[in-house]
Order: C-alpha cells, then sequence, then structure tokens
C-alpha cells in the first residue's frame, strides 16, 4: 500500500463528489518502483466503479479506499506506469464516465552527481535506474551531509520518504550551501527522493534507498556444511544441503557448496 498526499474534499455536502483529472504525463520507472505513480483523483460516491483502457500495457489504475478522522470515507484513483506510451483510461461511476488521457514518457537520467560526507557518487549510476541502494549502516547515527547537481533544464526538491512514500518530516535540514539528512524510521524504511521537473514540468522521481548490506552468516548467503564426504576413488568431494548454491571445479575434483 502507498500513501499519498491527496486534495481533500470539503466537509458539508460532498457526498458522491469526484474529482478526475483530465490529462496527466509523467515517466516509466525502469526499476518498477512506486516513486513514479500518479495521481489521478478521487470520488466520495459510493456507486459501482468499471475502469478501461485503450491501452493497459501503459500502466494500471489502482484503487484505494481511505477514510479521513472526520469519518468520510472516499476511493482514490492512482496510475501506475509500466511502459512509455500513451493510453486513455476510462472510469466509470454509476452512470457516468470520467475519461483521462495519459501520456507516460521514457525514463531519463536527471543526475549529474550527488555527494555524500565527500564521496561522490556519479550521476551515471541513475543511467538505467531510478533506484540505486547505499549501506545503511554506513550512515546511521551521523548528520550526513550531501550535495547535488542536476541537469540543465531540470528542477525540484529533495525530500526524505519512507518505503511506503510517505514524507519523513525533520529527516532533512538544510543551510546555505548544501542539505544535511539523519536517518530515520529504521532498516529499510529510509529513501532519500529527488522529485525533479523537466522543461516541460513533467515530474521525474530518482531515489536513493538506504538498505542495510549484512553479509553475516545469519543473512543472505550462509555456507552451512551439514555432511562433507570424500570418494576417494573419483576424487568428487561435496558439502551437502538442501540448496546448491555453486560448484567449484578444481581439476579433477569437484566442489559442491550448499545452503541449508
Amino acid at each position: 500500500m502507498f500513501l499519498l498526499t491527496v486534495p481533500t474534499f470539503a466537509h458539508s455536502g460532498s457526498v458522491g463528489v469526484t474529482d478526475i483529472q483530465k490529462t496527466m504525463k509523467g515517466y516509466s520507472s525502469p526499476s518498477k518502483s512506486p516513486y513514479q505513480i500518479l495521481y489521478m483523483g478521487a470520488t466520495m460516491s459510493t456507486k459501482k466503479i468499471t475502469i478501461t483502457y485503450t491501452n493497459k500495457k501503459i500502466g494500471t489504475i489502482k484503487k484505494q479506499k481511505v477514510t479521513n478522522p472526520l469519518g468520510e470515507t472516499r476511493v482514490i484513483f492512482t496510475f501506475v506506469p509500466k511502459q512509455a506510451g500513451t493510453t486513455t483510461t476510462s472510469i466509470k461511476i454509476g452512470s457516468k464516465t470520467y475519461k483521462t488521457q495519459i501520456t507516460i514518457l521514457k525514463y531519463k537520467n536527471p543526475i549529474v552527481s550527488i555527494t555524500i560526507n565527500g564521496k561522490k557518487i556519479s550521476g551515471s549510476k541513475f543511467n538505467k535506474t531510478d533506484v540505486i541502494k547505499l549501506n545503511y549502516n554506513t550512515y546511521k547515527g551521523k548528520k550526513n551531509k550531501i550535495t547535488y547537481q542536476i541537469k540543465n533544464g531540470w528542477s525540484g526538491n529533495l525530500a526524505a520518504c519512507d518505503k511506503n512514500d510517505s514524507t519523513l518530516y525533520g529527516a532533512i535540514t538544510a543551510d546555505i550551501s548544501s542539505e544535511i539528512f539523519t536517518l530515520q524510521n529504521g532498516k529499510e524504511n529510509f529513501n532519500l527522493k529527488f522529485s525533479l521537473r523537466d522543461a516541460n514540468g513533467v515530474e521525474n522521481k530518482v531515489v536513493i534507498a538506504f538498505k542495510s548490506f549484512d553479509l553475516s552468516f545469519n543473512f543472505y548467503f550462509r555456507l552451512i556444511i551439514i555432511l562433507f564426504i570424500v570418494d576417494r576413488d573419483s576424487n568428487f568431494c561435496y558439502l551437502r544441503s538442501s540448496l546448491i548454491l555453486f560448484v567449484v571445479d578444481c581439476g579433477s575434483t569437484f566442489i559442491i557448496f550448499s545452503q541449508d
């Protein structure tokens, strides 16, 4: 579930109100991340909803029912891009149909470089993906200084968010020439998101996700030796377990490494 900041309907006499955008533009996500999702609109109608597309390959609509503190319930519509192209969506609510023409542009890298605590990250790392990962443990418990350079024709800002794209307020502070961020929300749940607009005002997002790269016995590639057997006649050695990881050819001797 991805949480979005959306407009608030008026409380008085708002039952049945529907507001759906007529045209939208966005960028595709080569990593299939949630950050390129487009907010389409919402309805407070309780009538039957039917969704159709002229080209479903471009993306799909997700519905999310939310209830505000006043007890008002509405359905939020978001568009999840799959690839570049155009499509027209139709959201039929009761007897009324709302059409939206959506254009999804092919992903472009807007980053020249990013520097964190004096270490430069080349913008080329974003050439084929809109999300890169850094080690959470390297930056935890510190005030981390970040500066960045974006390509000509782009503008925007930097924000901190969790894995559901909800803003983490207070995680970033700014000085004259750079910004300072502190990791919040624990491992696997802190991201820096660059929301950048091209010369035509179309928003593109690139993200730094802080993950835990733990190569210990208890996390990723633990090698557990359960049984070691040597066949002297054939010089065949293997480590027995339930899942084979890889095989090493040592001349006439083969060693099979496996994981339980």
